[in-house]
C-alpha cells in the first residue's frame, strides 16, 4: 500500500476507520465486524465439540468405540464448516 495512504488510515483509526492493525503482519487491516464474525465462529467450534452426542444404543452393532469416534470425527467437521 502506498506510504501516504497508509498514513491517512492509521490517523484515521478509531474515528472515521472503525477497526485494528494486526500486530504480527504489518499492512494488515481488521474491522470490528470481522474481528466479532470471526471470535463468534471459534466460540460455536468450541460449543460444538464439548457437548455430548446422543445415538441409539440398539443399532445391532457390538464395538460402540468405532461409532463414537466417527460422530465426534462428523460434529468436528461440520462445526469447522459452519
Amino acid at each position: 500500500m502506498c506510504v501516504f495512504v497508509w498514513k491517512v488510515v492509521e490517523a484515521r483509526l478509531g474515528t472515521l476507520i472503525h477497526g485494528q492493525l494486526d500486530q504480527l503482519e504489518r499492512g494488515v487491516l481488521f474491522t470490528d465486524a470481522f474481528v466479532a464474525r470471526q471470535m463468534a465462529c471459534i466460540r460455536g467450534v468450541f460449543s460444538a465439540i464439548t457437548k455430548y452426542v446422543l445415538k441409539n444404543s440398539d443399532d445391532g452393532d457390538d464395538d460402540g468405540d468405532d461409532d463414537d469416534s466417527m460422530m465426534m470425527m462428523m460434529m468436528i467437521v461440520i462445526a469447522l464448516y459452519l
